[in-house]
Parts: C-alpha cells; structure tokens; sequence
C-alpha cells in the first residue's frame, strides 16, 4: 500500500537522534505543499515531515512559545515528547502507523544508514505509537541518548512545566487544529 512508505517516510529524517546521520541530510528544504513529490511515497513523507518541521518552528517563533526554557539542554527532546502528548489523543489509526513500520522500505538504505540501525528505529516507533507518549518516554530516550540521571530529572521537571503553560497547550493544539499552515504559500 503507498500510505505504508508515507507513513514510514514521514517518521523517518528523526532517526538522526540515534547519531546516525545529519539533519541537513535526513531534512529536505520544503517549502510548500506544492513543492511534496506525489510519484514517490517515502520521499514525499519524507518531505512532509520537513514542511511541518520549518513551520512548525516558525509558529513557535511568531508566538514566541519556548522563550522561557531557550538555554536548556535536550530542550528539543523535551519539547517533542511534550507536543506529542497534547496531540496524540487526535491521532488516529495508529495500528496503521505501527503495521507501516513493520518492514525497512528500499529508499531508507540510499542514506548510508546501517540495516540494524534503520530496524531498530522502526521498533522504537513501534512502541512509541504502542501507547500514549508520557514522562516514561522522556526518560527512556534521554537516557538511550547518554543523558546523565541528574539531566533527566532535570528535563521531566522542563517536561512537566510545558505541559502545565497554558500558552503552550493551546499554541501547539492550535497549531494541528488548523489546516492553514498546510498551504506553506
């Protein structure tokens, strides 16, 4: 089915949080929808996944969401563990997203990216979509990424506090809820 490499496409160019490849290489410059290759599935998930990356980044700019926790190291994981808990009820068919990750697509080896890795990142997302996104999640990728214990407390306190600001609950919910931004023009 085409929506599997989508899907598997759009969750790809984060594996980079393994260290196994860049960002720049794993992120294509998209700038509108229009811009999204229909011919080929992974690579458009791909470049979806970069879209809302940029534009996402840009709203949080514009609404200033993350001022107050800017000098904070592993922000950015925190950040993304904390959204993906405010949007993850919204999600649907997320037996569908974790069946799509059940194989490794050809277009998924042309970045050099060894085969053990490229599994290992499917089943990580596997779990990841198994259930609902927590502190849990926080701690088990902080410390797989070499974060110290004293770090880790440190971002499930960050965690936390996104969680309860206000601005940012309903900055982020606003942000999915609206389609606006789809149109990138």
């Amino acid at each position: 089915m085409a929506q599997d490499p989508f899907v598997a496409g759009t969750l790809f160019p984060d594996i980079r949080y393994l260290r196994v490849a860049e960002r720049d290489q794993l992120h294509p410059e998209i700038n509108s929808i229009s811009e999204i290759n229909p011919n080929d599935p992974f690579l458009a998930g791909m470049q979806f996944h970069s879209l809302v990356d940029s534009v996402k980044q840009r709203f949080n700019q514009q609404h200033d969401l993350y001022n107050h926790y800017r000098s904070i190291k592993g922000l950015g994981l925190a950040v993304r563990v904390a959204e993906d808990v405010l949007v993850f009820r919204e999600v649907r068919k997320t037996k569908a997203h974790i069946k799509a990750l059940s194989r490794v697509y050809p277009p998924q080896h042309q970045f050099g990216i060894a085969p053990l890795f490229l599994k290992t990142w499917h089943v990580l997302l596997q779990q990841y979509l198994s259930r609902a996104p927590g502190a849990w999640t926080l701690t088990a990728i902080a410390s797989t990424l070499g974060f110290s214990e004293i770090q880790i407390i440190n971002l499930n306190k960050i965690y936390r506090n996104l969680l309860k600001d206000k601005r940012i609950r309903e900055g982020v919910v606003s942000f999915y809820e609206s389609a606006n931004w789809l149109a990138g023009d």
